[in-house]
């Protein structure tokens, strides 16, 4: 089965998966699409370009902030 992913940019990556299931380190080393996830759970697809910018980002909000609650894991994987 064929299933499409977004990018918010509006890019779009294909990946084969079996039945309807996503297996999200597959669809990442197939695509090139980073997922990060929400506070309810929900996937967030980047595409390469867009996921570094988001990351250079969230590393300058944590610098400015100094707070070691307020923490964006998925954003901050290299």
């Amino acid at each position: 089965m064929i299933m499409q992913i977004f990018c918010s940019c509006g890019k779009k990556a294909e990946v084969n998966t079996k039945m309807n299931t996503l297996n999200i380190g597959k669809a990442s080393s197939q695509t090139g699409f980073r997922s990060i996830f929400t506070d309810e759970g929900k996937i967030i697809w980047l595409c390469d370009d867009c996921f570094l910018r988001a990351h250079k980002l969230a590393i300058e909000i944590l610098k400015i902030v100094k707070n070691e609650y307020f923490y964006f894991p998925d954003l901050l994987k290299s």
